[in-house]
């Protein structure tokens, strides 16, 4: 390691993940609160699962019932990634924790149900409420793909034993439809299709749902049937023998261990009660583990924040904000913006192409200097009117949002820790991809965030992502070490940030030569 790191500000070296745990588990109605007998005991569930990823479904709809799934992170699954669905059906939503970075999210089938057209084999616009997809990223491993689905039980005017089972096959054959295409597009991912599919595979009178999503055309399977170990039942809902929950691995994945699980039968394990499952939910947690395939060489972006030079009043010229594609991908950034949650600005209104260890400058500009690709000098200028790059308090939190509104990247800064005035933004952010951190506001800052005591942290000062020259790469590790907070400088606009200091925050010769020799090799 060259002795570039500090030792204790930095987590232990991160292990290639060549086996994960994941759980799918309809939680029904213990995240409408946080303080029920069914929060706690699924609470206690998860926690003793201790999966790498955790797909629930049947969430409260309520736009602030997200703060009860924040509650179940902070109390049970401490410093867990989160993304929730959109509110498809006005009942239920769903969510995907991870033990991982989630990298990207989008609901990617959300059609409306309505009741024209064929039933039979017209499944357009026959899906109820939506296919949440998450891309985790596995350290040493290709990311992976989380489907989350939750197809309708009945209509809205209760249980029809012959359109109900028609309901569910067409919502299949849609979420088929999707998995295809993607399959198509990328068919070396690594996939996992998850969820309560209200149907029993061995039911002929429940529909033909899950022989519709595993029938290949999706490029996912039904594999080995999980049974309760104790009483060698299949069934994942308790009102019967049902078994209504399912995972579904793409090839890359092969499952090595999988069971239903249940406190309510023999002796439940230490930190559990006996009632848990039942009080948790009608439901029964469906748990997998999978062994990864070797990575497969594909282009990838990954495009960082990784220095920001803001509010220098009264002169705003040397303002910047500066992106690093930390990928082996190109990424277009058309359509992409940054600013507050609430108020973000696109920072290119035509294609602007982002190539691999490449640098984004974002100044204040005539937007007509913009330019189109980084290829060249490995640095892509775009530019904002001053009004649009409007820094000029001393708490502020910028985001860097994806062409579909996503939060790619953020952080806060603060001034002495004092300000709170940005806690609605702060819980909008910390609801994506960002790990809680035990905190409910601004004043208790994300994992990405900057401070310096007594003293306005924006006002003449460049704060800048550290730089890894063993890994030859910028520090992610979702800490505050991540960044520092450089006094009376203009940064290094477009170039190499410093290297992450020896302790005593000196830098060594060989630190410094190593991060230009990363460098000079990227240029390559």
């Amino acid at each position: 390691m060259g002795g570039c790191m500090v030792i204790g500000l930095l987590t232990a070296p991160v292990l290639a993940a060549s086996v994960i745990t994941t759980v799918t588990f309809n939680v029904h109605e213990a995240l409408s609160t946080g303080t029920s007998s069914a929060f706690h005991a699924t609470g206690r569930i998860l926690r003793h699962l201790n999966a790498d990823v955790y797909t629930l479904q049947e969430l409260p709809a309520a736009a602030n019932a997200i703060q009860y799934a924040r509650l179940l992170r902070d109390q049970y699954l401490t410093n867990y990634y989160m993304v929730r669905s959109g509110n498809h059906d006005n009942a239920n939503r769903q969510a995907i924790f991870s033990r991982y970075p989630l990298i990207d999210f989008d609901d990617v089938v959300t059609n409306t149900w309505v009741t024209t057209g064929n039933y039979l084999d017209d499944y357009t616009n026959k899906f109820t409420r939506e296919l949440l997809w998450a891309r985790v990223r596995l350290p040493a491993a290709d990311p992976l793909d989380v489907f989350s689905a939750h197809l309708k039980a009945t209509g809205s005017s209760g249980t029809d034993p012959f359109f109900d089972p028609l309901r569910r096959e067409n919502e299949a054959r849609m979420i088929r439809a999707c998995l295809a295409q993607r399959a198509t597009n990328a068919p070396a991912e690594q996939v996992l299709l998850c969820g309560d599919m209200n149907t029993d595979w061995e039911t002929p009178a429940q529909g033909q749902a899950i022989a519709i999503l595993s029938d290949g055309a999706a490029q996912v399977r039904l594999t080995s049937t999980p049974v309760n170990p104790v009483t060698n039942l299949k069934n994942t809902y308790y009102w019967g023998t049902n078994r209504f929950d399912y995972q579904f691995p793409n090839p890359r994945l092969t499952n090595t261990l999988q069971f239903v699980f249940r406190t309510d039968v023999g002796t439940p394990p230490a930190g559990l009660h006996w009632l848990d499952s039942i009080q948790a939910s009608d439901h029964y947690p469906v748990v997998y583990r999978y062994v990864l395939t070797a990575p497969v060489p594909l282009a990838r972006t990954r495009i960082l924040i990784s220095e920001v030079n803001v509010w220098r009043s009264p002169d705003k010229s040397n303002e910047f904000v500066e992106l690093y594609n930390a990928g082996t991908g190109v990424q277009d950034l058309q359509g992409w913006s940054i600013g507050s949650p609430g108020s973000r600005r696109v920072i290119a209104a035509a294609p602007a192409l982002l190539h691999p260890g490449d640098y984004a400058l974002i100044q204040i500009g005539d937007p007509a200097w913009s330019e189109a690709t980084s290829a060249g000098d490995h640095l892509l200028r775009l530019y904002l009117a001053a009004s649009e790059l409007p820094f000029t308090g001393t708490a502020y939190q910028l985001a860097l949002g994806n062409e579909r509104g996503h939060f790619v990247d953020a952080i806060l800064w603060n001034n002495n820790g004092t300000q709170t005035t940005l806690a609605d933004e702060f819980n909008e952010l910390s609801e994506y991809m960002w790990r809680y951190a035990m905190v409910t506001n601004a004043a208790g800052y994300n994992a990405r965030s900057v401070r310096t005591p007594g003293g306005q942290t924006a006002n003449g000062r460049a704060l800048y992502r550290y730089f890894d020259p063993p890994a030859g790469d910028y520090l992610e590790s979702d800490q505050t070490n991540d960044w520092r907070v450089e006094e009376n400088t203009l940064g290094t606009p477009g170039s190499i940030n410093p290297a992450f200091p020896e302790p005593g925050g000196m830098l060594t010769l060989a630190c410094v030569l190593m991060a230009a020799f990363a460098a000079w090799q990227r240029m390559q």
